[in-house]
């Protein structure tokens, strides 16, 4: 259990960056004169056994600074036996290079490397064959956040997946327009306010059982991640019921203890009581090793407290250093959960990101594209300054307040 509570702070460390952490060597700007220039070589790697192995395919080099934020992207196509060679790429302390590429349909990258010196690097790029065969899909961990308000009980369902084979699932499932889909995964049919993160409105798609996810999941450990937000409405007895898509490894369900609720269920033990930070208290319940297809029932004992603090999920060291935020505002409608809790994806998907970008090059973002990212924008600014001692806690939670307001304005419209 021990061992559970400490991987699951980690977790919140990890994925609670309210923006991208400064570069720890700031990088000059490209096409300065005193900017070197090298060489970018590698191969393409099939890692699925018997794959091909001879392929040319379109690929592109990704120059991103230390905030994983886009600088240049060079284009490059791989010889027939899978070898590629960029030139006249900028290579200088400060910097990271990531491959990109198309195989199948399917957009795989390789890990961000560093530049380290000399005139030449080797990246490598992965790919895999496909398959339409689930079996080898599981959820490593899932962490269930609830939080109980004026407007009913907020539930966030965090999946972290896994790939255990050595192909790309994609295509178990066809939608009714023969998109291909991944997984489907269950909600209740009660769940309202209903937000996705990573925020894409053609990955994720609702239907009566749930909802599906349509992105491919690659081989490897938590290579896949997804989160999904929802309001239950107000009841006379709280109860959350859950149906596995897959086998899950472990279940992680967190209620903070000012809701003065406690949880009960079959199977299901006494919690542990962790603080996440700024004090602030959580009971977390876990389960183990459920099977695809079995359901647990859960329900909540006590009259819950709906005046809880407004920054429930909050990470050690929050105030030290002003870089680890809360990930829900807590209170009122879950829609406004999503603008805070983007924040949670924020630094990973500046590098995601690029794989729509390459598409179509810089593509201007719509109005309503931009609207979360300057919201969580303002809201990081906001508890930077706080935090700093800038402004006084009355001014700040009004601001905040203001800000959240601006934000379901828009949601509704």
């Amino acid at each position: 259990m021990k061992k559970t509570l400490t991987a699951l702070l980690l977790f919140f460390v990890l994925f609670a960056l309210v923006g991208p952490a400064k570069a720890q060597t700031p990088a000059p700007p490209l096409g300065t004169p005193a900017t070197p220039t090298g060489v970018v070589t590698g191969v393409i790697v099939n890692r699925t056994q018997g794959g091909e192995t001879a392929i040319s395919i379109d690929i592109m080099l990704h120059i991103l600074d230390q905030n994983y934020s886009s600088l240049n992207m060079l284009h490059g196509k791989s010889l027939p036996d899978g070898s590629f060679k960029i030139e006249e790429v900028p290579l200088q302390t400060g910097l990271l290079f990531a491959m990109m590429g198309v195989y199948q349909g399917i957009v795989y990258n390789s890990d961000p490397a560093p530049y380290t010196g000399g005139n030449e690097m080797n990246i490598n790029l992965p790919i895999y064959e496909t398959t339409h065969d689930l079996s080898q899909a599981q959820v490593d961990q899932m962490h269930v956040l609830f939080n109980f308000a004026q407007d009913g009980l907020e539930v966030k369902e965090i999946y972290l997946l896994s790939n255990l084979g050595d192909r790309t699932i994609t295509g178990t499932l066809t939608l009714d327009d023969n998109r291909p889909a991944t997984i489907q995964f269950p909600l209740p049919s009660r769940a309202d306010y209903i937000f996705f993160e990573p925020n894409d409105s053609t990955r994720f798609v609702q239907n009566n059982g749930g909802f599906v996810d349509t992105g491919p999941l690659v081989p490897g450990e938590r290579s896949g991640k997804l989160m999904v937000s929802y309001l239950l409405p107000l009841s006379e007895q709280y109860a959350y019921s859950y149906t596995a898509p897959i086998d899950i490894k472990a279940i992680n369900l967190l209620l903070p203890t000012a809701a003065g609720v406690t949880l009960f269920g079959e199977n299901l033990g006494p919690p542990q009581i962790q603080v996440m930070g700024d004090n602030t208290e959580y009971l977390i319940y876990s389960l183990e090793d459920l099977p695809s297809g079995q359901t647990i029932n859960l329900t909540f004992s006590g009259q819950p407290i709906l005046d809880v603090p407004a920054n429930p999920m909050v990470t050690t060291a929050t105030k030290s250093n002003g870089v680890l935020r809360e990930l829900a505002i807590g209170g009122g409608a879950l829609g406004l959960v999503i603008i805070v809790l983007g924040v949670w994806w924020w630094r990973k998907s500046q590098f995601d990101e690029l794989e729509e970008d390459s598409e179509d090059e810089k593509v201007e973002a719509e109005p309503d594209d931009l609207f979360p990212k300057q919201i969580i924008k303002k809201i990081a600014q906001l508890d930077e300054a706080y935090d700093s001692g800038k402004i006084n806690e009355a001014d700040y939670r009004s601001q905040r307040e203001a800000l959240k307001q601006e934000a379901k304005a828009q949601l509704v419209d």
